[in-house]
């Protein structure tokens, strides 16, 4: 988690392919079913086009057989894209910070930007997980917190607040760009 997210707290399971800009596990198993079986179609006397269609008579029943499975895919015309989208916008799970990506297939600006969570690479927090040897902030304050660096700090301190850099403002970017932490 600390890898992709760059914080120490985890970071939220549907969260962790918008944030790599890879599909879901099982989007991306579909797709490779499909591009399997349509690689079988194109390449006729292919070892593999052979096998699919010599399906042997003497097999443990299967519900959901791959080459069924494809066919199925292949007639609803199946898009990976289109269904990550459905999947993020209809999920019913309490995904926090939700509305922060419009564009899953695009990657994630927000990557550079601090963890929406308030949990980021401040000393707070890597005090807590003994990385640093002191919480403090380096202009005075005893805790230096995602919250203090945004709207506390006498130098650092961002006029727009949260929402400011939520909403990605030119302003935002600026200041992020030129902070002298990395969060």
């Amino acid at each position: 988690m600390r890898v992709i997210s760059g914080t120490v707290k985890s970071t939220q399971l549907q969260w962790l392919p918008v944030l790599t800009n890879i599909a879901p596990p099982d989007l991306r198993r579909k797709q490779k079913l499909i591009n399997t079986i349509k690689k079988a179609e194109d390449k006729r006397n292919s070892l593999l086009a052979e096998r699919l269609e010599e399906i042997p008579a003497f097999t443990l029943k299967s519900r959901k057989p791959p080459w069924k499975t494809a066919k199925d895919l292949l007639r609803s015309g199946f898009e990976t894209k289109k269904c990550w989208y459905d999947e993020w916008t209809n999920s019913t799970l309490p995904i926090k910070n939700k509305n922060l990506v419009m564009d899953l297939n695009q990657g994630v600006m927000g990557m550079e930007l601090l963890d929406m969570n308030g949990h980021g690479r401040c000393a707070d927090m890597m005090f807590e997980w003994r990385l640093q040897d002191s919480p403090a902030c380096d202009y005075g304050n005893d805790r230096q917190t995602i919250n203090h660096i945004i709207k506390e700090c006498q130098i650092r301190k961002f006029n727009q607040g949260i929402k400011g850099i939520h909403a990605i403002t030119p302003e935002a970017v600026k200041w992020i760009r030129e902070l002298d932490v990395h969060l």
